[in-house]
C-alpha cells in the first residue's frame, strides 16, 4: 500500500509495548495542499493502547487533509471538517 506524507506520531514496527494518552495532531499546511494518510501509525496490535486520539485542521490551503487518525481509522480532517476523535 502506498502511503502519502508522513505520520506525525510513529511507533516503529518492531515495538511490542507502547501506551499513550491524549495524542493530538494538528495540521497547518500553509505552503501547499498536503495530503497525509495517517496522523498516527503504530503496529496494529498497539492501536488500543493509544487512548484519546484526535486530529485538528487549524489552517492551511484548501485541499490539504489528514485522511485518518490512526492506521486508516477515524474521520479525515480538512477545511470543512476540522476535528476528528477516537477513544
Amino acid at each position: 500500500m502506498k502511503v502519502e506524507g508522513f505520520a506525525s506520531y510513529k511507533v516503529a514496527d518492531h515495538v511490542k509495548s507502547h501506551i499513550a494518552w491524549g495524542i493530538g495532531v494538528y495540521c497547518v499546511f500553509k505552503e501547499a495542499a498536503i495530503q497525509v494518510e495517517n496522523a498516527i501509525e503504530t503496529p496494529p496490535s498497539l492501536e488500543d493502547d493509544l487512548h484519546h486520539k484526535f486530529t485538528f485542521w487549524l489552517n492551511g490551503i484548501e485541499g490539504s487533509t489528514i485522511r485518518s487518525i490512526i492506521n486508516g481509522k477515524g474521520e479525515s480532517v480538512h477545511k470543512d471538517h476540522r476535528r476528528s476523535n477516537l477513544k
